[in-house]
């Protein structure tokens, strides 16, 4: 039954919705290589401890007209038994400021968040670590059919790597700088027709010993509603990634549907072709694709998924990467709620320098809120991770933390 023209915002929202699963795939770093201790301190971690820092001190009623502010902080106290899989176990302790800054008008939003993440080991200094991350977030209303979308992001790390760890021997600690910037373009056809295009550049740089790379990839997707529950997608898009050693192309093509099931359920299914041509001359056909299900209520939400993929790597060789994740958030009462999630993952790389891995993790956790805006978390995680000699490595934490969120109008 096609909508009517009063049900218009509605089908935007609706189309919008599933069009977000059309996007650019970017290239993922091979973390293989030693790197240096980086020799300077990142300017954007202080920079955001001393906004966080004035936004907890200065009272509501400063805050600019028509901007929501939402400064926070957290602390936390875990327990690991298998350090960054080194086989040492110790106490870790973490700092992490954040903030949030939103803005809506009639046709136009903005939205500015900013992380900073400081980790320490009481086993061994040289593997404390600072993290952080900024992102900006636009959108514009260009009319009635049309919308624009704009975003960068921005993350480093400063510190030891806990992926680095390959036949136990860890890296030095060094810099990794990683800059993300998606562009979006949404247009209604018809009240049932929607066309979407997307272009996205992304850059990873080292401080120090690492695989800096660059990518550029573009998206072109087609969405048709046959109904308000059901509606089907086209779409394509295409990456090129280059590494000091060489430059790669990949690309797919994926057919895919959306199904409401119920008020409470929905599936989203997608199916294609990946392809992808290596410096090392190996060009590579696979099938990719992904699905998911999803249940939300007032108090529950639960949601499946599992993909397939492939992307470019450092070393030159063809990666495919199976991933399935559960999550489920269960609100037990006002006060008291119960997390959880779990996921998987297998890579296989294709070429000179292949190998497999497999990793596996489960992450249950409960949050209490002690008022509106302190909050005591409890999590626990058990992992795995596969090493390039076929042997895992286990490992076992558990987090106490308690955290703060504030929110200026």
């Amino acid at each position: 039954m096609e909508p009517q023209a009063k049900g218009r915002g509605g089908e935007r929202r609706r189309v919008a919705a599933t069009l977000g699963r059309c996007r650019p795939h970017h290239a993922q770093a091979d973390w293989s290589g030693q790197r240096r201790r980086g020799s300077h301190v990142v300017l954007g971690g202080y920079l955001l401890a001393v906004a966080w820092l004035l936004l907890l001190l200065c009272p509501p009623d400063v805050s600019a007209a028509d901007w929501s502010i939402a400064p926070g902080v957290s602390f936390q106290l875990g327990y690991d038994d298998n350090q960054v899989y080194e086989g040492d176990d110790g106490l870790e302790y973490v700092i992490s400021p954040s903030f949030t800054a939103t803005r809506k008008e009639e046709r136009n939003s903005v939205a500015w968040s900013s992380t900073l993440r400081l980790l320490f080991y009481s086993s061994d200094a040289k593997l404390n670590r600072v993290d952080q991350s900024h992102a900006l977030n636009w959108q514009y209303n260009l009319d009635e059919r049309s919308d624009l979308s704009a975003s960068a992001s921005f993350q480093a790390s400063n510190g030891f790597d806990v992926f680095g760890t390959y036949d136990g021997d860890y890296r030095t600690s060094g810099t990794r700088y990683s800059l993300n910037i998606p562009l979006g373009y949404t247009r209604l056809m018809t009240e049932l027709d929607a066309l979407s295009l997307g272009y996205a550049f992304a850059s990873v740089m080292y401080d120090g010993q690492g695989d800096d790379y660059t990518s550029n990839s573009v998206t072109i997707g087609w969405t048709h509603s046959f109904s308000e529950i059901f509606s089907a997608t086209l779409s394509t898009d295409g990456e090129v990634s280059t590494y000091e050693d060489g430059t790669q192309y990949s690309g797919s093509v994926n057919i895919g549907c959306g199904y409401r099931i119920s008020e409470r359920i929905k599936a989203d299914a997608s199916v294609g072709l990946g392809y992808q041509h290596g410096w090392d001359g190996d060009d590579y056909v696979t099938g990719v694709g992904s699905i998911s299900i999803s249940y939300a209520t007032q108090y529950a939400t639960w949601s499946i998924s599992y993909s397939r993929s492939i992307s470019p790597s450092s070393s030159g060789t063809n990666s495919i990467r199976d991933y399935l994740n559960a999550a489920l958030v269960w609100k037990i009462s006002e006060r008291f709620s119960i997390t959880g999630s779990a996921d998987w993952s297998y890579n296989q790389s294709y070429g000179e320098n292949s190998r497999d891995q497999h990793t596996f993790s489960v992450s249950p956790g409960i949050e209490y809120a002690l008022s509106e805006e302190w909050y005591l978390t409890l999590g626990a995680q058990h992992s795995y991770v596969q090493q390039m000699d076929g042997s895992y490595d286990f490992r076992n934490k558990v987090v106490l933390g308690i955290s703060w969120r504030g929110f200026y109008k």
